[in-house]
């Protein structure tokens, strides 16, 4: 049995600015300019993060895929490679309350496990990715695959229970994720199929502990969940509609509930008190 009641879903809004955080005050505990290396499939991303990181001081490497990343890395001494601790602390010189999470990885469960070991009550939850499926281009990436058993994900709520396990009871929450990565796959990703996966899958990571999932989105992207845009105009898109059928378990008890046969169709039950609600959901290929 597993609790909604704290399972939190939104959508990512990278956080690009910390108030009152120069590269000197990191520097203090360095004697050389901190380095950082920026990671994300998002250009938007990277590069406003390195212009405000430029802008303090900060050497930046910026990569936008993971193998830009490694070979950025591999190159770097290992004494330039930017250490978490050293920007927490001084973070938390100016603002000591200041809450942390990690190691937010793409698909690396194992560096989680280490990572909760390791930071004890420094940081406040462990975090990492998940995409469904991908890339894009792939043509046997389509509604079918996607609302298929999934057995990475079966992978990471085991090596999540894990993680937290070892840790000092550190929650986990799904901090970057949707249906396919490199930004979603037409006609899938923003497809009925899209909705039937959000709802199947935010009830899976309840269930498995997550203590929420944050689904990648903006703009007028193929997988977001609110499209905004040019003149600032708003549509609702299948993944949103998702993510409010999930919604209906929030407060919600979840009872273990599981459908006999062959048919692809998840039941979720759940009670509250003395109600109780049961929702079936139909992953049949659309």
């Amino acid at each position: 049995m597993a609790s909604a009641s704290a399972f939190v879903m939104g959508v990512h809004i990278p956080v690009v600015k910390l108030p009152g955080i120069e590269a000197s005050d990191v520097a203090e505990t360095r004697r050389d300019r901190p380095t950082v290396l920026i990671v994300d499939d998002e250009p938007l991303i990277v590069d406003t993060l390195m212009e405000i990181l430029e802008g303090a001081g900060f050497l930046v490497l910026p990569a936008y895929d993971g193998s830009t990343a490694l070979e950025k890395a591999a190159h770097r001494r290992p004494e330039d490679v930017y250490k978490r601790q050293e920007f927490v602390d001084a973070v938390r010189a100016k603002i000591p309350k200041a809450p942390f999470e990690g190691p937010d990885t793409a698909t690396n469960m194992d560096w989680v496990d280490r990572f909760g070991q390791h930071v004890g009550t420094s940081a406040v939850m462990l975090s990492s990715h998940f995409y469904a499926m991908g890339p894009a281009k792939d043509p046997t990436m389509d509604a079918a695959f996607l609302l298929s058993q999934n057995k990475r994900l079966d992978q990471q709520i085991k090596q999540v229970k894990q993680a937290v396990a070892h840790s000092v009871g550190l929650p986990f929450r799904m901090t970057e994720g949707n249906s396919c990565f490199g930004g979603g796959k037409l006609g899938v990703s923003d497809a009925l199929a899209s909705a039937l996966w959000g709802a199947d899958y935010m009830l899976t990571c309840a269930s498995g502990g997550y203590r929420g999932v944050n689904l990648h989105g903006g703009g007028d992207g193929i997988y977001t969940p609110i499209a905004i845009g040019e003149d600032l105009s708003t549509e609702l898109r299948p993944l949103y509609f998702g993510m409010r059928f999930a919604q209906h378990f929030a407060g919600w008890q979840l009872q273990d509930c599981t459908v006999e046969g062959n048919a692809n169709l998840t039941a979720w039950l759940a009670h509250k008190g003395k109600e109780r609600q049961l929702a079936l959901i139909n992953k049949r290929c659309v």
